[in-house]
C-alpha cells in the first residue's frame, strides 16, 4: 500500500470516529453531505497597543469529499450555520483542508 493511500485510510478513520455529519454548499453549488471536524480555538490580536480576545471557528474538511472550498461558501451543523472566510489551507499530505468560518446569523 502506498504511503498517500495509506495516509487517505487514517484520515477517514479519524474523520468517521471524531467527526460529525454537515452539509457544504458551495456559492454556486448544490449542498452537499460532508464529515468534518470542528475546532474553536481562541485567538490573541494585537490591534494598535491593544490586545483583544477573538473567539475562531475552524473547520477540517476532507479533499475527497470537498475539491475547493473558497469564501463565502457555507456549512451547516445539525444546530448552526457558518461562512466560509478567508483562504483555505491544504495540510502537508493535500487530504485535508483547514477553513476558517464565522457564525451565519439569518
Amino acid at each position: 500500500m502506498s504511503f498517500k493511500a495509506a495516509a487517505q485510510r487514517s484520515v477517514d478513520s479519524i474523520f468517521s470516529r471524531l467527526g460529525e455529519d454537515a452539509t457544504f454548499t458551495a456559492t454556486n453549488g448544490q449542498p452537499l453531505t460532508v464529515r468534518i471536524m470542528r475546532r474553536q480555538p481562541d485567538e490573541i490580536v494585537d490591534v494598535a497597543s491593544s490586545r483583544i480576545h477573538v473567539e475562531t471557528d475552524i473547520f477540517l474538511l476532507r479533499v475527497a469529499e470537498v475539491a475547493l472550498p473558497k469564501a463565502g461558501d457555507m456549512l451547516q451543523t445539525d444546530t448552526e450555520s457558518f461562512v466560509i472566510q478567508g483562504e483555505p489551507q491544504r495540510e502537508q499530505h493535500g487530504l485535508v483542508w483547514k477553513v476558517e468560518a464565522y457564525l451565519h446569523a439569518p
